[in-house]
């Protein structure tokens, strides 16, 4: 080769010439690998001799190939690490550990024989255990506090006194409140548990 000559471009098809003039995309695996084999082929020694031709193909082939399946493999051990490290959020890991009453409704309840100047009230409730201890309860151990005065409840339906971890149980709790009642708060033991706004004559929330 003479000083100042230029080497022979390469041919490059159609889709080669394609492929180049979009930056930023990754080749296809399958012109990944089919370079891999041309460069086998291609080596000093191995142009010229077809049976060494097939030979380097096939190693060049099969080693990029088993590197591919472990690259893969990995990948997929990894993933599957990563999603067993991340445990899906349990919702009952907002309750404390001694349970939660929540008030699900409360009734203004018109019925005969309710004290003058009073009104009957029905609280739904629900009482939820948490996902580690027994929920301990007692129906008249609940108590509706008005305006400092600890009312006792008329009526109280809710069984048994245990929930086991990780259960729930609904129920009603009944109470004569003063007739002006507008908010009150709900006990257990004496201890307040939430504040319950008590619906006008009639009504329900």
């Amino acid at each position: 080769m003479g000083r100042g000559s230029v080497l022979p471009e390469p041919a490059v098809s159609r889709r080669e010439a394609a492929a180049a003039r979009r930056p930023g995309l990754p080749p296809p695996i399958g012109a990944v690998l089919l370079a891999w084999v041309r460069a086998a082929l291609l080596r000093p020694g191995v142009a010229d001799d077809p049976p060494a031709r097939g030979v380097a193909a096939l190693r060049a082939l099969d080693r990029r190939v088993v590197a591919g399946l472990v690259m893969v493999t990995v990948g997929v051990w990894l993933l599957a690490v990563t999603l067993a490290g991340e445990r899906a959020a349990d919702p009952l890991d907002d309750i404390p550990a001694n349970g939660l009453v929540r008030v699900d409704r409360v009734v203004d309840t018109a019925e005969a024989g309710v004290p003058a100047g009073s009104r009957r009230v029905t609280l739904n409730v629900t009482l939820v255990a948490g996902p580690r201890e027994p929920m301990r309860y007692a129906g008249d151990k609940f108590g509706l506090s008005v305006g400092g005065e600890q009312l006792s409840p008329f009526r109280v339906d809710l069984p048994g006194d245990t929930l086991r971890p990780r259960s729930q149980l609904s129920g009603q709790l009944v109470f004569d409140v003063p007739a002006a009642t507008a908010t009150a708060a709900l006990t257990l033991g004496g201890r307040p548990l939430t504040t319950v706004d008590v619906p006008v004559a009639g009504a329900a929330r």
